[in-house]
């Protein structure tokens, strides 16, 4: 239906068919786990030689906080293709009772 102007002229009207998606939020950085991680590898460190290497802990804390923020880049990134999530089988339904 042509949209009528102020002049009372047509004028074409441009409509959206397509139905908008919630934004999707960001990314965020693990700092909590690669904290309990460091945290973590300290006590294990102290419980079973009697001291610690804060080096050795921190690299294993930030290379496993950088891991996990990889894994989930990738999962959202997935998810937005829609590769993450395959389509069910026939042995992934349950079972249906007689």
């Amino acid at each position: 239906m042509p949209c009528l102007g102020r002049d009372g002229a047509s004028t074409p009207q441009l409509t959206m068919t397509a139905v908008a998606e919630p934004p999707v939020p960001p990314v965020r950085f693990p700092l909590a786990e690669g904290v309990g991680i460091f945290i973590g590898i300290v006590a294990w460190d102290v419980l079973t030689l009697g001291e610690f290497d804060l080096l050795k802990a921190s690299l294993i804390g930030a290379s496993s906080a950088l891991a996990w923020y990889g894994v989930r880049t990738f999962r959202r990134r997935a998810s937005r293709i829609g590769t993450s999530r395959p389509t069910p089988g026939p042995t992934d339904r349950p079972d249906r009772e007689p």
